[in-house]
């Protein structure tokens, strides 16, 4: 029991620490990967969206990812987005009802 234990006690460290961080720097870096790889884009509306993305977290990047005309895919988007985050409710849901 007590390695069963540990194992819960490193999960949940991981999932209310690690992995948030992870997952928006994630999102971060992508978004403002993405902006820098748009000439299109007028340098105006490129800084505008480079000052959301650092500077209000969790709504600028997703806001980015999931609402500007990117040149990502919808598929890669929405699994960024929406695949991480679901990853990271049922992570620490699974592990509330398992302690």
């Amino acid at each position: 029991m007590a390695l069963f234990e540990q194992a819960v006690t490193a999960l949940t460290s991981f999932y209310t620490s690690t992995y948030p961080v992870v997952l928006y720097a994630t999102w971060v870096v992508l978004s403002l990967w993405d902006l820098m790889r748009r000439e299109e884009m007028p340098e105006r509306h490129r800084f505008l969206w480079c000052a959301a993305v650092m500077f209000l977290p969790l709504v600028g990047p997703l806001s980015y990812l999931l609402l500007s005309d990117t040149r990502m895919s919808w598929n890669l988007r929405m699994l960024v987005t929406a695949g991480g985050a679901l990853v990271y409710v049922t992570a620490t849901t699974a592990i509330a009802l398992l302690t």
